[in-house]
């Protein structure tokens, strides 16, 4: 099956990359190396349409693709999550132009190729009539997978998710035909690749609804060292508590305001933007935010200023460049977690469940008990709230996405050297986490895809991503659109 594969592809000049070429160890490698595995084949497809004919030739000699925009799955999806897939490398689809969408008067619509990086487009946005979107914080990350599967950045509780962004998408489907997507064309198709799109298709082009981008941003962060203490869990929860009050406060708090709290070893920080004046962050809204922490924050540990739109870009990457070569070699060596917290938001008891096993592992000097090597922190982004744009159910279209409810959404992270063997006390420290945030939640939360977990199994990825209605709903599209699983990974829609 392989090999008439691969003769298909060469009679049509169509690139593809075997595992005895000498590129092979640098394409094939997946950004976490805890979870590599070998492709049948690597393909290089250099227009839309051959795209096309790699699908319809895969489905033919029955293998399975998977796409491949940054390489950045968290389980290695892009790779298949399995020996033996067909991944179809998408590095040559890099097309940014922004344009009137076609049939529509509606301006500031961006086509952007399946293979564009986040820090490329928002530097060709930019370029472009200083045009900007809400998407996520890390530059190397693919257009495909983040706008597809949810897609949060801070401006986010402003204009919506990346995925809310999307007018319209070209999609290669399973059997090799390439269709367009929108809310009144080929409906079933929009919907399902807005959430579950590696089931479903392949997007090689996004049409985006682009916004000006903001002259001015501020930018804020505040750091408390270890809040916790050794004790003082009730310091913290009530920390939380008060957090959670006020974000829902709308005589303050409204879509302009972002933020994540940010946890680790010795570490209780949060950071953010606002979009609207200096003046009233300064004045009404940053004295109301340091009223919720039990103390100051630490000395030459406060900041407020104000930036440009890509020096804000650039100051949320930690200062990563937002140009990103086709040849990014990036890699980590982790596992992950998540947890989507509905409104309004976690109660004391479930806070009081997790500050304390925080507490629990930093007194116990984790160092000793979990390997010197071991790293972890987790990071509560700010969904919900006062008039946020993420939750506001009327303005999105119908998507294979239901989590509209969502205060917070919880990653905890464990990561190791990438030289070294992932540690069971590692997996236990991230699942701990992620159990002491969940205990007395009565089963009322959800994961997040785009933080996909690999210790899940199909069913119970599925009822955390989807949910029961639009799992059902998927099941059937995905009978209708791919009957014979072309488009599959461990997780997938089967």
């Amino acid at each position: 099956m392989v090999e008439e594969f691969v003769t298909d592809l060469l009679e049509e000049a169509v690139p593809v990359m075997l595992e005895n070429d000498p590129g092979w160890p640098a394409y094939a490698a997946t950004y976490n190396v805890r979870l590599s595995y070998t492709p049948v084949a690597i393909v290089l497809p250099q227009t839309d349409m051959q795209v096309a004919r790699v699908v319809e030739s895969a489905a033919r000699h029955r293998l399975q693709v998977q796409a491949r925009s940054g390489g950045h799955s968290y389980t290695s999806f892009s790779h298949g999550g399995r020996n033996g897939a067909v991944v179809i490398d998408l590095r040559a689809l890099q097309d940014v132009k922004v344009l009137g969408f076609p049939d529509s008067d509606e301006s500031g619509i961006a086509r952007v190729g399946g293979g564009v990086r986040l820090g490329n487009l928002a530097l060709r946005l930019y370029a472009q009539g200083k045009r900007a979107l809400a998407h996520g914080t890390c530059p190397s990350v693919g257009i495909g997978g983040h706008f597809t599967h949810g897609g949060y950045g801070h401006c986010s509780r402003a204009w919506g998710l990346a995925m809310d962004q999307i007018v319209a998408m070209d999609v290669v489907l399973a059997d090799g035909s390439l269709v367009r997507a929108t809310e009144s064309e080929n409906k079933d198709v929009f919907y399902a690749m807005r959430g579950a799109a590696d089931s479903f298709g392949i997007a090689v082009n996004f049409y985006l609804r682009t916004q000006p981008a903001p002259k001015k941003v501020i930018r804020w962060t505040f750091e408390f060292g270890d809040l916790l203490g050794e004790t003082d869990v009730q310091g913290a929860v009530c920390t939380m508590l008060n957090l959670q009050k006020l974000v829902r406060d709308s005589s303050l708090i409204d879509r302009r305001f972002s933020f994540g709290v940010h946890l680790g070893n010795q570490r209780f920080g949060i950071s953010g933007i606002y979009l609207g004046p200096l003046d009233h962050f300064t004045e009404r809204i940053q004295p109301a935010l340091l009223r919720c922490f039990s103390k100051a924050p630490q000395q030459n540990n406060g900041q407020c200023e104000v930036l440009g739109w890509l020096k804000t870009l650039e100051s949320q990457s930690g200062g990563e460049p937002l140009a990103t070569g086709s040849a990014y070699d990036g890699h980590s060596n982790f596992f992950a977690k998540s947890v989507m917290v509905p409104e309004p938001g976690l109660s004391a008891d479930a806070l009081t469940s997790y500050f304390s096993f925080i507490a629990k592992i930093s007194a116990s000097n984790p160092n000793q008990e979990i390997g010197e090597e071991i790293g972890w922190f987790a990071i509560l982004d700010l969904y919900g709230g006062a008039d946020s744009q993420i939750n506001n159910i009327v303005r999105h279209s119908d998507a294979a996405f239901p989590h509209r409810s969502s205060l917070w959404v919880a990653q905890h992270y464990g990561f190791v050297d990438n030289s070294q063997k992932f540690p069971a006390a590692g997996f236990g420290l991230v699942e701990g986490l992620n159990e002491a945030m969940v205990r007395h939640m009565g089963g009322r939360y959800a994961a997040y895809i785009n933080y996909t977990d690999s210790s899940l199994s199909r069913e119970q990825s599925q009822a955390l991503y989807y949910g029961d209605v639009h799992l059902q709903r998927l099941r059937a599209i995905k009978q209708m659109l791919d009957p014979g699983n072309v488009f599959a990974h461990p997780q997938s829609i089967a």
